[in-house]
């Protein structure tokens, strides 16, 4: 290196030697600082770079610059080239060879791309990763370019990192997390060791945006309030990106600007003494849209007089005003709401509209039982007393069953039985007017000190192999534990017998996902196993089901937690993929982060096509992550075809000739394309299938002054490629009749 004249400046990179193959490709990177920032220019033989396949791309910051030679010519290329970095105090210089090879040149060890980044396609705020294997000896080190400039890798916890497993480098791949624009490019993968280097081709990464201008998800509704009365105006906008909301009324702005807050804005409106407007503003990069609400003042009615009690009911009460007051000729007393005289009465009674609660009952004696229960919740009056009807034949009728009746207490004792005979029973309650309704059928065994049937028996699905079971303690029995049947609902002669210690509750794991099951429940004490309950059912849930999309994305759908397994509120979901190679997990895992209000699907995308994936989901709130899922295993599809070139074109105002060209890039054979379209104000879309010949097609019979969504895709054998999607709009036209049905209105 030499220098000339004094320069407050550095070479803060300099060209390394290289070593390339012909046909491949080379590059340079130069990158220098200074005051005033230096220029780079690049020199060949002591001439400026000058050929077609020389090119200069500098930084976007002029921080340096790179020299890009492709393709490759075995001794034209051959040559030192030299970097200067030049501003008004002088320049600096600094130089670096390049050797190129022809294929049958190529030393042992040298660098070799095992597999190169693909076409990728992720949404904004995702991750993407390129992958990159290369081999070599000694195994070649891993660089990134993209758009021909160097990838800087973050060190510590930024955004862009390079993958490692097992200590060492996965052989380049390239992590970019919570994707953004800028991240859009052309990357490339290159192998470096001292034999020298090699290139991958190229690969696009596009970075999928969603635009969807704002709309009004909840927006205010009018509301009416008594004078000095408080309300609240709730607004809800959605949008991609998520719009500001704020308030308006009239030419005043009612939301601080630096406050204003995104999706959902509530205005609190208190001491109302005068109606007035409220304008809801959403406002995003695509658009403003606005809605309005009024609060309207309510004047006050004038004093009721004479008020009288005319009619009674058991739900309601009838009242008259004796002059004729229009209540809706409203007026206000300063401000405040004035009474009439209070007027008392009591509504009627009815017969009771719910049965008494936790009916249980125990065998006092071989001949008598001790029968117990707590209120109807809805007694409707008084009551005065209830009935216990039981039977030894419950398939009879129940006005054919025996009867005992009892007053207002809660228990009662009821003899005569007889021994050894199961008997069903019912409690109800009645007041003046009638009868309520009975309780569910309750079984007991009229043998001393064998438990009645457990009361209160539910299940509860907690997992897609867990169901908990829950019932209530038999009154004093003295309950040893409980014997548990249970089988699968479409094989009920399986029957599996488990005895449960005495307890309140029991999970049934183990159980097949998405089935359903029936369960009933003996309580047993030293002296036998008592009655079984009647069978209930529940079924497991599927939690997590994951699906190939494509060659390179799956969806996993979920449900939420069951709400007696939350703790507190869910804010997102964890979900975490692992490539499977030989059956066990395999490199470094792919993470998602969902919020709650995305949840219950999610497309994890940039995965390897015929390859298998295994998922796990984890609801998380601010505790932390739940208990993960069961694992679900998928594999990808083979490779589909990238996307096509669609061209459109309207004519006459009612046609559109699309024009398409295949993709760049094949994977597979071509074997024809997809065309979908419809009207903006249409859900299904219009589906036409080419063969791989074909270039175009005419759609005819639009209507004009209308807005289209074209969606053309590539297949091949493993499937339907990527879409390019475009929109287009019609032209208007002049009406095509005159207006119909014309009065005239004095």
């Amino acid at each position: 290196m030499r220098s000339k004249g004094q320069m407050h400046a550095e070479l803060h990179q300099s060209p390394d030697d290289q070593t390339g193959i012909s046909g491949g490709v080379a590059s340079f990177v130069c990158q220098a600082g200074g005051e005033p920032k230096p220029r780079i220019t690049w020199m060949k033989k002591g001439k400026k770079v000058n050929s077609q396949r020389f090119e200069v791309i500098d930084f976007d910051d002029g921080s340096g610059s790179v020299l890009r030679i492709q393709p490759l010519r075995t001794h034209r290329d051959e040559a030192i080239y030299e970097c200067t970095a030049t501003n008004s105090v002088g320049e600096i210089n600094t130089s670096a060879k390049l050797t190129v090879l022809e294929e049958d040149q190529i030393p042992h060890g040298f660098p070799s791309i095992d597999m190169g980044p693909q076409l990728k396609v992720v949404e904004r705020t995702r991750t993407a990763t390129m992958l990159c294997a290369a081999s070599g000896n000694p195994d070649p080190e891993i660089f990134w370019f993209k758009d021909f400039l160097p990838v800087e890798i973050d060190s510590g916890n930024g955004r862009i990192k390079q993958l490692r497993s097992g200590g060492t480098p996965i052989r380049g791949a390239l992590q970019i997390e919570n994707s953004e624009e800028s991240d859009q490019g052309k990357y490339e993968c290159v192998a470096v060791n001292r034999a020298g280097t090699r290139y991958s081709s190229p690969a696009n990464l596009y970075v999928r945006v969603r635009r969807v201008p704002p709309r009004f998800s909840i927006p205010p509704t009018s509301q009416e309030v008594m004078p000095g009365g408080s309300v609240n105006l709730t607004c809800v906008a959605v949008g991609a990106p998520m719009p500001y909301v704020r308030w308006v009324s009239g030419e005043a702005e009612l939301t601080q600007e630096d406050k204003m807050p995104v999706g959902r804005n509530v205005l609190e409106l208190t001491n109302i003494h005068q109606s007035a407007n409220y304008t809801c503003v959403a406002t995003s990069s695509l658009g403003t849209i606005e809605t309005t609400a009024q609060v309207f003042v309510k004047a006050l009615p004038r004093i009721p007089t004479s008020l009288t009690v005319t009619e009674t009911t058991a739900t309601s009460v009838t009242l008259t005003l004796c002059d004729s007051v229009v209540l809706s000729d409203f007026q206000e007393v300063n401000g405040v709401a004035t009474t009439s005289g209070i007027v008392h009465t009591r509504t009627s009674e009815q017969a009771p509209s719910s049965p008494p609660l936790h009916v249980q009952a125990r065998v006092l004696s071989p001949t008598t039982m001790l029968v117990k229960w707590d209120p109807p919740e809805e007694p409707n009056g008084q009551i005065q007393g209830y009935r216990v009807y039981y039977s030894s034949e419950p398939s009879d009728p129940l006005s054919t069953w025996q009867i005992h009746n009892t007053d207002n207490s809660q228990f009662t004792t009821i003899s005569g039985l007889k021994t050894g005979l199961t008997y069903s029973l019912r409690v109800l309650g009645f007041t003046s007017v009638g009868d309520g309704p009975p309780s569910e059928v309750l079984r007991l065994k009229a043998q001393a000190g064998v438990p009645a049937q457990p009361n209160g028996f539910e299940a509860e699905t907690e997992l897609d192999t867990r169901i908990r079971l829950s019932w209530l303690w038999p009154v004093q029995d003295p309950v040893v534990g409980y014997e548990l049947l249970y089988w699968e609902a479409n094989n009920p002669q399986n029957k599996h017998r488990v005895s449960v210690d005495a307890a309140g509750s029991y999970a049934v794991d183990g159980l097949k996902p998405d089935t359903s099951y029936g369960f009933s429940l003996a309580a047993q004490s030293e002296m036998g196993v008592g009655v079984f309950t009647e069978p209930i059912e529940a079924r497991t849930t599927s939690r997590v089901e994951a699906e190939a999309l494509n060659s390179s994305a799956i969806r996993v759908s979920w449900l939420p937690p069951l709400s007696v397994k939350q703790q507190g509120p869910v804010l997102g979901y964890h979900l975490i993929c692992f490539r499977m190679e030989n059956g066990q997990p395999h490199g470094q895992p792919i993470l998602l982060d969902v919020p709650v209000y995305e949840a219950q699907e999610a497309v994890i995308p940039g995965l390897l096509p015929e390859t298998t994936y295994s998922v796990t989901v984890a609801a998380y709130s601010s505790k932390g992550d739940g208990a993960r899922s069961k694992v679900r295993q998928v594999t990808t599809s083979g490779a589909v075809p990238g996307k096509p070139t669609m061209m459109i074109s309207t004519m006459m105002g009612n046609m559109a000739l699309i024009q398409w060209q295949p993709p760049k890039e094949m994977v597979e054979e071509l074997v024809g394309f997809q065309l979908q379209y419809r009207r903006a104000d249409e859900d299904a879309f219009t589906v036409k299938d080419f063969k791989k010949t074909d270039d175009h097609f005419a759609v005819t019979g639009l209507h004009k002054g209308t807005t289209y969504t074209f969606k053309l895709s590539a297949k091949n054998r493993a499937g339907v490629g990527e879409e390019h999607v475009k929109e287009i709009s019609t032209p208007e036209d002049v009406p095509s009749s005159y207006p119909q049905n014309l009065s005239v209105v004095d």
